[in-house]
């Protein structure tokens, strides 16, 4: 059973400064609040094109998609974070372009193909040479366990 508190929730509203915004301020609050939805939503339009990209690469090429891809939707997302905690009232700062643009909150995680994919490039064909040899030797040992 939850235990309530010897206060009232009241009690716990008047403890924060309730000072009076000036109507200007209202104001402008409200005009930045429209324009940073306006913002969000072609953010959102964008990341939504970055999600289908994403896929579209990862089927035709079966691998992730670039880091520099990666590295923009992530900074993306950061962005509509930051647009989301003024339009809630939880940031008081403006977010960009009134600011500067938001550091990112995580690096983007490695997906584990990228670097493997670019160590490949750097070693060219030593690694197809290598990758030629074990399939010879592994359809050797497929005859020689058939008969």
């Amino acid at each position: 059973m939850e235990t309530r508190p010897d206060r009232d929730t009241d009690d716990y509203l008047d403890e924060e400064p309730r000072e009076e915004i000036a109507r200007f301020d209202t104001g402008l609050r409200v005009l930045l609040t429209v324009l940073f939805a306006v913002i969000w939503g072609i953010v959102e339009a964008i990341l939504g094109l970055i999600v289908v990209f994403g896929l579209g690469w990862m089927l035709v090429t079966r691998r992730a998609p670039p880091p520099r891809v990666r590295e923009i939707s992530n900074q993306l997302v950061t962005y509509s974070y930051r647009i989301w905690r003024y339009l809630t009232q939880n940031e008081a700062e403006i977010p960009f372009p009134f600011s500067e643009f938001p550091a990112l909150l995580e690096r983007s995680s490695d997906l584990g193909t990228d670097s493997a994919i670019e160590l490949k490039e750097q070693l060219g064909e030593v690694v197809d040479v290598v990758e030629r040899q074990i399939a010879s030797a592994t359809r050797s040992k497929r005859r020689h366990d058939d008969d």
